[in-house]
């Protein structure tokens, strides 16, 4: 008996051998297919984030330029309407001058502003480029006998007259300006193309109007000119990534708008075309994104590879008053977002080869023990069934953590509770079924609202609680409006029937009387109770309490009441 007893222990060893092996190769198999799909889920989802990125910078840019856009247009529009009803009068330079300076006192964009008649006479109130002799620089073009007289003269931030000389060798006539005769041809509101300004050379546009009388004869045109500069700054402003950046083109792929531009004369229009560019990667760029957005007049998110240098852009078109569209984009490499998970990619992969040596030693422990799914069971532990968000288990657990580094790091925190208005009425007008549809709806739209690293959890039935890390209420409140506009823009559906769903909000942002999470979800389920008892679909922002100083404290230095509560972070 004991050949076969050697042969059946042999066989087992040879087994547990094998199964020993077969666990590590196993484990070797899930680690590397954990950093395979790991790497490739967080690469997805820091470009989705670099993408909304991108997209807010471009309809931050829109908004923007629109506002920009929309002052001379309201100058000028109403500007003709003072002159038709004789508020203002062609014949009281005076009167016309002191308001071109009042308005471009109040319009830091606008360059300057004139008005042109059909008799020859011109008024022309500009910023003084230069600034040696005053802040506004004023030319005025007077036809006497059909002969034209030009008189300069300077003022001061006062308004005060500083300076008056005579040019006779000016003969400017304002009815051969393009400005002039293309507002004339229109009669109607009129961009001018992009030309270089004469004095500041640099590139601007004018917003043009016919003026007619109270008779409604024609007298001439009014003219804001807008220095493009303005828009360059703005755009040097944004914060998109390390090698990110932002343009503005019109149609025949003039760049209006870079921050290249930013501070820079320009004495040739034709440099700032995007085919001129001297640099053959943004040109190449810039040429690839407006390529794209000729294929739609919405949105237009794209991803390409100039060189080997891989992109993602964001563009959007601008109509203006007078039909013409411009191109707003913004882009960035990839690699400006993806840099960091590489680099922990390369840690991930000597972390793995450590773990499969550990793996040899422990091989036989792993062959007879069970494998126990850890990461299944700690997932149903922490999420919520229907709506696979954060579960109130893993709020209460995890939240706590969030206020201690907010505290720890001193930062702020901000906490939103969230309910649905009415929703018994919707479980009993849809049923049940969509009433489940309708939360787990809610959840997905309140993540993709909030940021990367907030915590979206179902609090119980139809309530949710967010923490938003480094967020003060009104950062909160802007997250939560993005749910709401979202909601409105795209109601939830089910079964091809549209559900209408709104919801109530109170935000409380932690003090130094509200420094843990209980106190601070208290408050903002108070505010809550307030936006219900408000009519509901509000947010509601609670006011935090003021925190009281000692007796030692008000000896050693007293603190006025009206100081308030510090914000690290805007």
């Amino acid at each position: 008996m004991t050949a076969p007893a050697n042969l059946k222990g042999s066989l087992l060893n040879q087994l547990k051998r094998w199964m020993i092996l077969l666990l590590v190769v196993l484990q070797a198999l899930t680690v590397i297919s954990i950093l395979f799909f790991s790497s490739l889920a967080n690469e997805s989802a820091l470009l989705s984030q670099a993408q909304k990125i991108l997209n807010g910078a471009t309809k931050e840019s829109i908004r923007t330029t629109e506002a920009f856009l929309d002052h001379a247009y309201h100058e000028v529009s109403l500007t003709s309407q003072l002159f038709a009803s004789d508020v203002l009068d062609t014949t009281d330079i005076d009167r016309i001058e002191s308001y071109f300076l009042n308005q471009l006192d109040q319009n830091e964009a606008f360059a300057g502003i004139y008005l042109g008649t059909t008799t020859g006479d011109f008024l022309y109130v500009s910023r003084d480029a230069t600034g040696e002799r005053g802040a506004f620089r004023v030319k005025h073009v007077m036809v006497l006998d059909e002969i034209a007289r030009t008189t300069l003269w300077w003022r001061d931030d006062s308004s005060d007259r500083l300076a008056m000389t005579p040019d006779p060798a000016d003969r400017f006539d304002p009815r051969i300006r393009p400005w002039f005769q293309d507002a004339l041809a229109a009669d109607d509101f009129i961009w001018t193309d992009p030309y270089i300004f004469f004095t500041a050379q640099s590139l601007g546009i004018t917003a043009a109007h016919p003026v007619r009388d109270a008779a409604g004869n024609r007298i001439g045109v009014i003219g804001v000119d807008l220095d493009l500069q303005a828009l360059a700054g703005f755009l040097a402003e944004l914060d998109i990534s390390e090698s990110g950046s932002a343009f503005i083109t019109n149609n025949e792929g003039l760049l209006l708008a870079t921050p290249t531009m930013l501070g820079r004369p320009t004495h040739d229009l034709a440099l700032l075309s995007i085919d001129a560019m001297a640099d053959p990667i943004s040109r190449k760029v810039l040429e690839t994104i407006r390529t794209a957005s000729r294929s739609t007049d919405k949105r237009n998110a794209a991803g390409f590879t100039v060189g080997k240098t891989r992109y993602i852009s964001d563009s959007m078109p601008l109509q203006l008053a007078d039909g013409e569209q411009w191109l707003i984009g913004t882009y960035a490499p990839r690699s400006d977002f993806l840099s960091d998970i590489r680099e922990g990619d390369q840690r991930n992969i000597f972390l793995a080869v450590g773990i499969l040596l550990i793996a040899l030693l422990i091989g036989v422990l792993l062959a007879t023990t069970a494998w126990t799914p850890l990461e299944l069971l700690h997932f149903q532990a922490n999420r919520d069934q229907l709506t696979r968000i954060f579960n109130r288990h893993y709020l209460m657990k995890f939240g706590k953590r969030l206020f201690n580094d907010a505290i720890a790091q001193d930062e702020t925190l901000s906490a939103a509770i969230v309910d649905l208005d009415h929703f018994k009425q919707i479980n009993d007008t849809f049923g049940h079924a969509a009433g489940d549809a309708v939360i787990k709806e809610m959840a997905q739209r309140l993540q993709n609202a909030s940021r990367a690293h907030d915590l979206v959890a179902r609090y119980g039935g139809e309530e949710f609680v967010m923490l938003l890390p480094t967020a003060d209420s009104a950062t909160a409140q802007t997250v939560l409006e993005r749910a709401r506009d979202d909601l409105k823009e795209n109601p939830i559906e089910f079964h091809n029937r549209q559900i209408p769903v709104t919801f109530s909000a109170g935000i409380c942002e932690m003090s130094d009387a509200l420094n843990s999470m209980e106190p601070v979800l208290n408050t903002a389920d108070r505010a809550l109770y307030r936006a219900k008892s408000e009519g509901r679909d509000r947010i509601v922002v609670a006011t935090l309490p003021r925190r009281e100083v000692t007796p030692e404290e008000t000896e050693a230095a007293p603190v006025p009441h009206d100081v308030p509560l510090p914000n690290t972070f805007a």
